[in-house]
Order: C-alpha cells, then sequence, then structure tokens
C-alpha cells in the first residue's frame, strides 16, 4: 500500500504547473520583461536568471560561457540590423530631403559671402542738363483764330510716369577698365580715364566731334583701347599714353570687343559683326583684309570672347544668341531644339553674355527680363546644350553678368523689378513621353534683387549675399572686373556717379605635397 504522503506528491506532479510571478523567492529577481525572454525558446538560449533554471555550477559555468562569447557576438548582430534599418528608413523618408535642405551650405574661402564689402566712391561723371531757350510761338492765321485756345494758355502736362512702370532697355556699354586697373568712361561728348590703383585725378582721353554722333561703346585689350559712336566712327588709343593710334568711319556701331593678338569685332546696329586686325598698318590695308559676317538681323548688344580666344557670343535687340568659332563665318549648331533645329533664343533684348573663366566651354546669357540661361557649347554634341539647371527667373532686369575666376559663382547687377504685365510665363512643362529624367531641375527661392549687386553659388544657383546702395534705391548701370576678377567697378547712371567694391577674394595656390622615396628612410633602418 502506497503511503499517503508519496500520493500527495504524485498528484502534486501530475497537476498542471503554475508559477506565481509574485510570488517567486528574492533568489528569482526580476521582473516578468527581465524574467522571461520573448524570442522562441529553440533559438534562444536560456538565461541563469530565469526561474525555471535553478544555479548549479554547470550552469554558472555555461552563463559565464554565454556572457563572454555569444552575448557579444548578438549584441553586434542587434547593432548591425538596427544600424541599416535605421539608415534605409532614413534615406526613404521624405523628411530626409527636408533636413538635407536645411544644412547650412559650405562657401568657398574665396567667396563673396566672406569678402563682399560696402562699395566705395571712385568719380563723378554727372553734367548738368542744358538750358534751352524756349521755343518761339507759333503764327496762327486769323481763320483758325476761333478754334485754336486762347494766347497764353498752357497745355496741363502729361502723367510723370515712374521708371519703374517703364519697359527696361539695354544701356549702351561705355565702361571699360583695362587689366592694369585705368578705368575709362564717357560724359556727353568726352571719354575721360582713372587709376584705381593710384590716388591721381581725373584725365581726359579725347573729347568727341559733333559729326560723330555720341558714344555707344568703349572696349580695351591688354594695351589698346577701342571706342565706336553712333555715326560710325571708330577709334584706337593707346591705354598708357593717351594717344590716337588710329581711326576711321564705318557704320553706326552698338558694340565692340577684343579677341587675342589684337583683334577688334565690331557690332554695328544693322547685325553685321567685323574683325578688324588692328596690329596691321595702315588703316586702309587693314580694312582690305576685315572678315565680316552676317547672321543677326538686329542691332548687336552685347559680344564677347572666351578665355582661350576659340569662340565669340553674340546677343542683339531680338533676343537671339550666336556662337561662332574664330575665323568662320556660320554660327556653331548649339543651343535647345526648337522645331528640330538648335537655338538659343530669349524672350528680351539680351543685356548680358559671359564666358567661364576655368570652363572655356560654359557660357551665361542674360536679357532685361531677368531670365538667364546656362549653356554648354559644344557642336558636337548632339543633344540639347542646356545646362542642369538650364534656367534661371531673377524676376528683375538684368544689367550685368560676371562670373568668378576665384571660385564657383556668378555675380548679377540688376534695375528695377519688372512690371506684371512684362513678366515672362514660366517654362511649359515636360511632355508625358519625355519620361521622368526630363523634368527641369528644381532651383531654390529667388530674394528681391531689385536695384542690387547678387552673387549666386554655382551650379546650386543659391543665393550667396547681395548688397544695395546705402542711400538710393536706383538701378546698377554697366559693370566691370578688374584686379583679377575680384573687384567690381559699376555705375550709378540716375546719380552720375560710379562706385567700386571687393567682391571675392584671391584664390590661395594649391600646395603640392612632395611623396617620399622610401630610399629617404634608409638611413633609419638599423
Amino acid at each position: 500500500m502506497v503511503p499517503a504522503d508519496h500520493f500527495q506528491s504524485f498528484t502534486h506532479i501530475s497537476s498542471p504547473l503554475r508559477i506565481d510571478l509574485d510570488k517567486l523567492p528574492s533568489r528569482f529577481p526580476g521582473s516578468l520583461s527581465a524574467c522571461l525572454s520573448r524570442r522562441p525558446s529553440m533559438s534562444s538560449i536560456p538565461r541563469p536568471q530565469s526561474p525555471l533554471i535553478r544555479a548549479t555550477p554547470s550552469s554558472s559555468a555555461f552563463s559565464s560561457l554565454e556572457e563572454d562569447i555569444i552575448a557579444p557576438r548578438a549584441d553586434l548582430r542587434t547593432r548591425l540590423v538596427r544600424s541599416a534599418s535605421s539608415a534605409s528608413l532614413r534615406d526613404m523618408s521624405p523628411a530626409s530631403s527636408i533636413i538635407s535642405e536645411r544644412v547650412e551650405p559650405v562657401y568657398a574661402p574665396e567667396s563673396a559671402r566672406k569678402h563682399m564689402r560696402n562699395p566705395k566712391f571712385v568719380v563723378d561723371y554727372s553734367h548738368p542738363t542744358p538750358t534751352r531757350p524756349p521755343p518761339p510761338e507759333p503764327q496762327v492765321p486769323a481763320n483758325l483764330a476761333g478754334i485754336l485756345p486762347p494766347p497764353g494758355f498752357v497745355p496741363p502736362p502729361p502723367p510723370e510716369v515712374h521708371p519703374r512702370d517703364l519697359p527696361p532697355s539695354v544701356r549702351p556699354q561705355i565702361l571699360a577698365c583695362s587689366a592694369t586697373g585705368i578705368l575709362f568712361f564717357t560724359r556727353a561728348n568726352r571719354l575721360h580715364f582713372k587709376n584705381l590703383a593710384a590716388n591721381e585725378e581725373v584725365g581726359q582721353v579725347c573729347k568727341l566731334q559733333e559729326n560723330y554722333g555720341s558714344f555707344t561703346a568703349v572696349a580695351t585689350s591688354a594695351d589698346i583701347l577701342a571706342v565706336g559712336t553712333s555715326k560710325g566712327f571708330i577709334a584706337i588709343y593707346d591705354v598708357q599714353t593717351k594717344k590716337r593710334l588710329m581711326s576711321w568711319t564705318t557704320k553706326p556701331v552698338s558694340a565692340l570687343t577684343f579677341g587675342n593678338n589684337g583683334v577688334l569685332t565690331v557690332g554695328y546696329v544693322s547685325g553685321m559683326i567685323i574683325h578688324f586686325d588692328t596690329k596691321i598698318t595702315p588703316v586702309d590695308k587693314m580694312k582690305e583684309q576685315v572678315l565680316a559676317v552676317t547672321r543677326h538681323q538686329s542691332p548687336i548688344t552685347r559680344m564677347e570672347w572666351n578665355a582661350m580666344g576659340e569662340m565669340l557670343a553674340t546677343g542683339d535687340r531680338k533676343g537671339n544668341v550666336y556662337c561662332w568659332k574664330a575665323g568662320e563665318k556660320v554660327p556653331l549648331d548649339i543651343g535647345e531644339f526648337v522645331m528640330r533645329r538648335k537655338k538659343v533664343k530669349h524672350s528680351g533684348a539680351i543685356s548680358a553674355v559671359s564666358w567661364c573663366p576655368w570652363q572655356p566651354k560654359n557660357l551665361i546669357t542674360a536679357d532685361i527680363k531677368g531670365v538667364v540661361h546656362f549653356w554648354s557649347v559644344d557642336p558636337k554634341n548632339k543633344d540639347s546644350n542646356a545646362m542642369t539647371p538650364s534656367r534661371f527667373d531673377t524676376g528683375t532686369s538684368i544689367t550685368g553678368l560676371h562670373w568668378s575666376s576665384q571660385c564657383k559663382e556668378i555675380l548679377t547687377t540688376h534695375g528695377y523689378k519688372l512690371p506684371e504685365s512684362l513678366t515672362p510665363p514660366p517654362p511649359p512643362p515636360p511632355s508625358a513621353s519625355a519620361g521622368p529624367l526630363a523634368a527641369p531641375c528644381p532651383t531654390p527661392p529667388v530674394p528681391n534683387v531689385e536695384n542690387t549687386l547678387a552673387v549666386w553659388q554655382f551650379p546650386s544657383l543659391r543665393s550667396v549675399t547681395k548688397m544695395k546702395m546705402n542711400t538710393t534705391d536706383v538701378p546698377i548701370g554697366n559693370s566691370v572686373v578688374y584686379s583679377k576678377g575680384q573687384k567690381l567697378v559699376f555705375g550709378v547712371p540716375e546719380q552720375g556717379k560710379i562706385h567700386a567694391c571687393e567682391v571675392w577674394g584671391k584664390k590661395k595656390p594649391e600646395v603640392k605635397l612632395r611623396r617620399h622615396s622610401s630610399l629617404d628612410y634608409v638611413g633609419c633602418i638599423r
């Protein structure tokens, strides 16, 4: 017969196992989350603090082995999985793009954000408006005396129109600066100069006769100066001595620029372009060997050769831009596709063209409506020559455009903001058949740059800095860079003054590390 105590113990073992965690002894510390693992028991190793495992010498040894070997390995795996999953989630989340946009941009040590200073007054070239005598009173016939206003009647003045409400126009380029820092500018019918590097008074180069018209273009090269007038008079002067070297008369001139080896390129009101080699003397022999090209159908407004002197960019009043290779009479086949033909076209008159100094094939064109286009002039490229981004709308009339030779930045000078009636429409969206890659690259929001000097990063087109005249709100006129591209001199026509300011810092030369040979360390071997 089985004893009663044995039967009770057997009944206790065969009954379902129940564990009350709140009544566990003190030798089992921890809570439910700390004691029981959530991982399946077949894939996890039981912990020594579990209430189902009693501490024995063998189990304690095994637990120490688990802590030394298995736990670090599992912990490393967990950390790797967490880091990979979190990184992938950050990349896929839309907030990542917002965070990247809020990151402070990095500026070069030569950036205008660190070096641009307030402009300094250079010279006052304003002239008083001449007073004209009143016109004589017309003789009125007797039969018209009854229908005409009585004698002494003064008609009311026409309503004044603010310059902001007038359509913008291209100003003639009558400001130039030589490589040595000598500034040339016009005042009425006189041509003046001033040395920006020395504290000298303003001097006079020449006085234009009335039968030659008015100054319409001024350009300089290394050692010579060229001027053109509205009646076709062209004169060449020596920059240092200010003496006239040669002169001749042609058709009305609208633009001038110098190429390599003393070649003077003249743009005319008729749209013709003629290249004169100023090294050929006398003038009659030089005029016999000119190269004339015709493609523009309106007055030439801006022209510029690239840094290598291989390509010329010309713009006209109708918004057309052509690029020419040196010595050729046919323009290059570049631009965006318009009716299956490549074309560089603006909706307004071209007010600035500028070649990149550190990438000779990059060209920027701008118009009076504030639109800037970026081009990669490569006729061998069968696709569009528009860069990415290809279009940048400032909403304000552009009067000047300059690349920086010290860092990847662009400077624009502006006039009044465009009236709403002249604001160009946004570019049309790409067709659905073009695919997602044809969508234009989004540009950052454009700040108000009316009557300012604005600097932009390239190619992000993020605003770097801008500067406005301290006392008045007037448009900026002609501008030109000097001092190896670090400084800018610009005119303010409404005030009749010229200012200069520092924009970029000097680029530091790259330091090349000298590679040491292994033989230099032979003496160190013992």
